[in-house]
């Protein structure tokens, strides 16, 4: 959904164009060289790597065109942790008078993001049930769940799951936490095995039926969409996230035994 319209002339985000001339301006009156648009801008794609952002051309009569980048007020303040004290603290305080400049709304753009608050609050809403009923599920597949002495050869625990997944799919550990224990398509635990370990105190730890996590994992990397050379979505997951390429080869650390591995992350 489109960013709510704000009352501040600085609603949501600044070109590079705009920040770099509050940094150049400051850097001046502190005594130090200018940052040309070109290396500023990458130096700003080096900072915010991973992070989501507009990128867009800006003509130039007079050479070649050159990249600008438009970002938030929070990538701002990435940025210019690489400036001086001086030079960041300078900036900052324009960036706060930028943002403190009032600009009246009009009556249209008033019933605009009247509608705008009441679609995201409605939103809100819809993803509060859905987080409910995720814990109503979970706690439901819980009272089912078998306890098992021991960690069966065709089952693991979420270490393992991190890791095969990672290798097999791309795919980061936060997002397997994030499908395997938030979203809807999320297997069933095959039970819960007795920690045997020494500092444990009885205590333990969940597992999954292996097919049931890879087939879930099949199903969300083929749901995935590609943004970018680099960025995926997915319906269930709120950010932008990478895939990275397969590993080649048979042997892959981690084939062993399937709970054969620290238990306590």
């Amino acid at each position: 959904m489109d960013a709510l319209i704000s009352t501040t002339s600085n609603s949501s985000s600044i070109s590079t164009i705009e920040l770099l001339e509050m940094v150049n301006e400051a850097r001046r009156d502190f005594g130090e060289s200018e940052v040309r648009r070109n290396d500023f801008t990458a130096r700003c794609k080096d900072e915010l790597d991973g992070e989501y952002y507009e990128s867009f051309v800006v003509s130039n009569p007079r050479g070649p065109a050159s990249e600008a980048l438009r970002i938030s007020r929070d990538q701002c303040m990435y940025v210019l942790m690489r400036e001086s004290k001086s030079v960041r603290r300078k900036v900052t305080a324009k960036l706060n008078e930028k943002s403190q400049a009032v600009t009246p709304l009009t009556s249209a753009e008033l019933l605009l993001q009247m509608a705008q608050l009441n679609v995201e609050h409605e939103r809100r809403l819809k993803q509060t049930e859905q987080a409910v009923a995720r814990v109503e599920q979970r706690i439901e597949d819980l009272t089912e769940t078998r306890a098992f002495t021991s960690c069966p050869s065709n089952a693991e625990p979420i270490t393992h799951i991190r890791r095969r997944i990672g290798e097999e799919f791309g795919l980061s550990a936060r997002i397997v936490d994030e499908v395997l224990r938030q979203s809807p398509i999320a297997p069933k635990p095959a039970g819960e095995v007795k920690n045997n370990h020494e500092d444990a105190n009885g205590s333990t730890y969940t597992v999954w039926w292996k097919k049931d996590v890879t087939a879930v994992f099949r199903r969300f990397v083929g749901e995935c969409q590609q943004i970018t050379p680099a960025q995926f979505t997915h319906p269930f997951i709120d950010f932008r996230f990478k895939i990275t390429p397969r590993e080649s080869g048979e042997n892959r650390s981690g084939a062993g035994d399937s709970c054969n591995l620290d238990i306590f992350h």
